[in-house]
């Protein structure tokens, strides 16, 4: 399971990418451009590129913490990368977590 399914397994009971997709494909046009100022294709392109980033980073992040857990001298420039990646990974994080809540109507 990715980082991306468990977020939306947690947090909305999501249980699937096509789950999600399903939900995607049943919002109108007009959905699209009044919540998101974007056509479907573009927003459904941009979502699965933000699940990837999300998915490798999470990924990403696993490495650092094994490269810090180590004790080699790699040590501060995993703990240096790590803190910068967990960021960016927190943010992406939640602007998924708020286009979802957006197409769950929540």
């Amino acid at each position: 399971m990715t980082h991306s399914e468990k977020l939306l397994k947690k947090e909305f009971k999501i249980q699937s990418m096509d789950e999600l997709q399903s939900i995607i494909d049943k919002k109108t046009e007009a959905f699209f451009q009044f919540n998101f100022f974007t056509d479907s294709k573009t927003y459904r392109s941009n979502i699965l590129k933000l699940i990837d980033e999300i998915n490798s980073d999470g990924d990403l992040i696993g490495i650092e913490i094994s490269a810090m857990k180590s004790g080699s001298m790699i040590r501060s420039f995993a703990t240096q990368a790590y803190s910068e990646t967990i960021g960016k990974y927190k943010n992406q994080r939640k602007a998924l977590v708020n286009h979802v809540r957006i197409l769950l109507n929540l």
